[in-house]
């Protein structure tokens, strides 16, 4: 399914600054997804129903891969996090489709986009002061030469039961409910 939907510009993956719910990350990262499209698109982008299209697959690390290769970047990133729970946090990796609005971005201009829009996204903490969702070093763009290889990274995480699903995501965002997300 991912292979034949192609081509591929990027793997974004966004991990969250501190500890929110999986309802939150959902929403924030549409948000987030919402500030890149009308920036990129226009205002009206939903109703000339154009945006960032691709795939999206959420994944909880558990605690043999969160030693692995394949999250050296995250693990890196993980220290300067601040989590309360034992639960790994969920993050998104998000495949973009190459079209004419990303692919004169490289991978780093592209990063530094996402990350000026992530920083507008904001919560509100129980003592009522306000905190950044996102943080640049949650945020890791990975530009994609072997969508093979990215498929079975993304196969090899549902395999294991890191991932709920792959569902697609376009100009209107994505919908995964936060209970199909596995523990």
């Amino acid at each position: 399914m991912i292979t034949t939907n192609g081509p591929y510009r990027f793997m974004l993956t966004i991990t969250p600054k501190y500890e929110i719910s999986d309802n939150q990350m959902i929403q924030c990262t549409n948000l987030l997804l919402h500030f890149i499209n009308r920036r990129l698109y226009g205002n009206k982008y939903g109703d000339n129903k154009r945006g960032l299209t691709g795939f999206i697959a959420a994944e909880r690390q558990n605690k043999r891969s969160l030693n692995s290769e394949c999250h050296t970047d995250i693990n890196k990133m993980r220290k300067h996090l601040k989590f309360g729970s034992k639960q790994p946090p969920l993050h998104f990796h998000l495949l973009i489709k190459e079209d004419e609005k990303n692919s004169d971005f490289t991978t780093a201009q592209f990063r530094r986009f996402v990350a000026k829009h992530a920083r507008k996204i904001t919560r509100e903490s129980s003592n009522g002061s306000y905190f950044n969702v996102f943080d640049v070093n949650g945020i890791d763009v990975t530009e994609i030469y072997d969508v093979n290889g990215i498929s079975e990274y993304i196969a090899k995480n549902l395999e294991n039961n890191e991932s709920s699903s792959i569902h697609p995501f376009d100009f209107g965002g994505f919908c995964f409910i936060a209970e199909e997300i596995r523990r």
